[in-house]
């Protein structure tokens, strides 16, 4: 590759974050008229009131990350609170491989009967292009997504 063409490149880039990191100066003044003025160079004929430096805040901007090296001391848990103040344990139901196929054939099920529902309510409406399905009389069914297990 032409060294050329790397400099092409890469001269607008390292020229822009050069003038990032660039911070200058904001002044502030108020003319004779009384409008307040804010430039990066303070006026050549000096106000009544003064010229004021505006202190810019950095932009936001994450400081360094502090690392702590790890300590060899044990970790501290918080006590516990007493069985009476947790938060009741919803029941426990049957896991396993058995109840996930329960419950994959239920949502199979409902999806086949949403589907029943719209295509026998629904009207086809076809023109010289295409056909399309017209389910504005199906308000009572229930749009249901295909699941996927």
């Amino acid at each position: 590759m032409n060294t050329c063409r790397v400099w092409q490149r890469w001269l607008p880039v390292l020229l822009l974050m050069s003038f990032m990191s660039a911070h200058a100066e904001v002044y502030r003044w108020v003319d004779d008229q009384g409008r307040v003025h804010f430039d990066d160079r303070p006026p050549d004929k000096m106000p009544k009131n003064g010229v004021e430096e505006v202190k810019v805040r950095r932009g936001n901007v994450v400081d360094p990350v502090k690392i702590v090296p790890p300590s060899n001391e044990p970790a501290v848990e918080p006590p516990s609170e007493p069985d009476s103040a947790a938060a009741p344990v919803p029941p426990q139901s049957k896991g396993g491989v058995v109840a996930s196929q329960a419950d994959c054939a239920a949502k199979n099920a409902a999806y086949e009967a949403s589907r029943a529902c719209y295509e026998a309510c629904g009207q086809t409406v076809c023109s010289a292009w295409s056909c399309k399905r017209n389910n504005s009389q199906c308000s009572h069914c229930t749009d249901l997504p295909k699941p996927r297990c």
